[in-house]
């Protein structure tokens, strides 16, 4: 099966679960680093939770956790956390997040909130 057949479940199950965080569809650069590997993408959806990536983290990459950098819609500014598959290694494109750097989880509602103001504009 490709990977629209999974995305698409993926997005219906996301639909129905309940959430601590919402979802908001902001389209950020991420890139994911285990080691000396890393794999960069961007985001479907972000919440002050995790992260819906609009590819896969490789297989390879796929146990433990991550450093997750995020770059701001224009690309001026970054921020850090840890980060781990939000479901036990069936979904490689949904990351949670853990240990943050200080500022990230306001920096992200600031992004949020920046994006969600232009689109109401």
């Amino acid at each position: 099966m490709d990977d629209s057949f999974f995305n698409r479940l993926v997005e219906n199950e996301m639909r129905d679960d309940k959430r601590a965080h919402t979802r908001h569809e902001l389209r950020l650069q991420v890139t994911v680093i285990k080691g000396c590997r890393s794999f960069t993408t961007f985001t479907r959806n972000v919440s002050l939770g995790g992260l819906l990536l609009e590819r896969s983290i490789p297989a390879e990459m796929s146990k433990g956790t991550y450093r997750v950098i995020l770059a701001s819609a224009k690309g001026r500014h970054w921020i850090e956390a840890q980060g781990q598959l939000a479901i036990a290694y069936t979904h490689l494109n949904r990351l949670s997040f853990g240990l943050c750097s200080p500022g990230f989880l306001s920096t992200l509602q600031d992004w949020i909130t920046g994006h969600s103001d232009t689109k109401a504009a």
